[in-house]
């Protein structure tokens, strides 16, 4: 044991005994017994479970608090004392009965042990002869018979059918585990084939786009390059009929003003003045017709290179009204064929999507049905293993569980499954002992189930009621030698709030023979 302060030796030392006593341990037991019959199912948790395990722990806060309001102490001590029980590896496991109080599983396994203790113990009371006349004998005997095998048969068997039921589940949901994590992974995988096609496409696109860009520059550079070249002709033609007009100016020219000159040389040999001013006049004539020649020419050639301009920028209009329909034309299919093929992969993924979809849909609907057949067969196994009467205590084997012990909570240390094989060696003894009864003289009259299970609940009602009675004959006795019964609330309210030396004395005899009681 952990060494306590010398202050709270004492109080140490009155807890542990406590926690030994029937005032500590009838009420937890009384409470057990007249609950217990509700927690027949190890395999689902009820609500009545929990709400009998909130009544208990209120049962076992209401025995702490009258303690400590007994003995005059706060919470805090009390948890300080326990703190240090806890410690101790001989008292530990007296103190861990208040930590395993709120444990719900804990009270759980017990309630079950305890409800299937008390049906054992109504068995073994039923399988004695109540009455000394032999044939009420055989016939206990052999109603005490059937129920042993019952229970030694019906063991084995709900067992295995637990475990099948139990095979059958796990099978079920590890396969709609897996269906589920197919589809999501078939999702996944269609998003990601999807982007990765889209991202294809607007790639394609976009290259289909720059060659299309591309392709109209150079068609464009192609266009300029034969309009200079066409220009630089038209210039060249120009030049050359420029200098076409100029020489046959000049040829003109000389075959009009030659006869003039030759004339006015023939005029001027006749008369000296005459000839001075026929050549002066000549002068101003070959002047004038040079000019007029010259502006003819002029405007002959301004109107040649305004036409030729004006072709010139026809040609290069209707060249570029061709490219650029061309170009949307190219455009207007590129975008309609990228539309089509997206439009084709879009139908494609949606079939597709549909297909896996009611394939998945088919599946699930299979699974639901076989969920469905599952839950039946359960339902009519159940039914088949169940009472037909819900009024009357179940006749059922318990299986095999581990359950801790019926004792005020003391459960830490035992091995249930030792208890529960204990329950099925008695259940065989009753078989064996009733195996050997002679059933050829069988009674005429049959014990309905109905009967039985009255029979059964009549039983127990009774053998619970004398434990009852055994309980608080206890208690009074117990009370008597100087304990006290906790389950009742005290009004203490009288005694001063500081503990006086008189009330520690008056508290270390009480404290003296409680030590002196023997725990049960």
């Amino acid at each position: 044991m952990a060494k306590a302060e010398p202050s709270v030796d004492w109080l140490y030392d009155y807890i542990l005994q406590f926690l030994k006593s029937p005032g500590w341990r009838i009420p937890i037991v009384s409470f057990m017994d007249e609950n217990c019959a509700a927690f027949d199912s190890e395999d689902e948790n009820k609500l009545v479970y929990t709400e009998i395990h909130d009544k208990f722990k209120e049962l076992i806060d209401s025995l702490l608090e009258n303690l400590c309001r007994e003995i005059g102490v706060t919470p805090q001590q009390f948890v300080n004392v326990c703190g240090i029980g806890m410690k101790s590896p001989a008292h530990r496991r007296i103190f861990e009965q208040i930590i395993a109080c709120d444990n719900f599983m804990s009270f759980k396994k017990l309630m079950l042990k305890r409800n299937k203790e008390i049906e054992m113990e109504v068995a073994k009371l039923m399988s004695k002869p109540e009455s000394p006349t032999p044939a009420g004998a055989e016939k206990e005997v052999k109603e005490q018979a059937e129920m042993a095998q019952a229970i030694t048969l019906s063991l084995a068997a709900e067992e295995e059918r637990k475990r099948k039921l139990d095979r059958e589940e796990e099978e079920l949901q590890r396969v709609l585990r897996l269906s589920e994590e197919e589809f999501k992974r078939k999702q996944e995988q269609e998003a990601q084939r999807l982007a990765a096609l889209k991202r294809l496409e607007d790639e394609k696109a976009g290259k289909m786009k720059q060659a299309e860009e591309e392709k109209a520059a150079k068609v464009k550079q192609a266009e300029e390059e034969k309009a200079a070249k066409v220009k630089q002709a038209e210039e060249e033609k120009v030049v050359k009929s420029k200098h076409f007009e100029e020489e046959k100016a000049h040829k003109v020219e000389s075959e009009h003003i030659r006869p003039e000159e030759e004339k006015k040389g023939e005029v001027e040999a006749a008369s000296p003045e005459g000839s001075k001013k026929s050549a002066k006049g000549l002068k101003d004539d070959k002047k004038r017709v040079m000019e007029e020649m010259k502006q003819k020419e002029l405007e002959k050639k301004l109107q040649l290179e305004r036409e030729e301009k004006e072709r010139e920028q026809e040609s290069i209009r209707k060249k570029q009204k061709q490219e650029e329909e061309r170009l949307r034309a190219v455009n207007e299919a590129a975008e309609r064929e990228i539309q089509e093929q997206l439009r084709e992969q879009e139908e494609a993924n949606k079939l597709k999507i549909q297909r896996e979809l009611e394939l998945q849909e088919k599946k699930v609907k299979e699974m639901q049905e076989f969920m469905s057949r599952s839950s039946d067969k359960k339902q009519e196994e159940r039914k088949e293993h169940s009472p037909e009467d819900k009024n009357h205590p179940d006749l059922r084997p318990i299986q095999k569980r581990k359950q801790g012990p019926a004792n005020a909570l003391d459960f830490l240390n035992e091995n249930p499954r030792e208890k529960t094989d204990e329950l099925e060696e008695e259940a065989q003894e009753i078989a064996k002992k009733s195996s050997n009864a002679d059933y050829s003289n069988e009674p005429t009259g049959v014990e309905t189930l109905a009967q039985r299970q009255a029979r059964l609940k009549r039983q127990r009602d009774e053998l619970l009621a004398r434990k009852k009675q055994e309980r608080e004959h206890e208690m009074k006795q117990h009370v008597a030698n100087g304990g006290s019964d906790f389950s009742v609330r005290k009004d203490v309210s009288h005694l001063p709030p500081i503990i006086t030396q008189e009330e520690i004395e008056k508290r270390r005899n009480i404290y003296s023979k409680i030590k002196q009681e023997e725990p049960l």
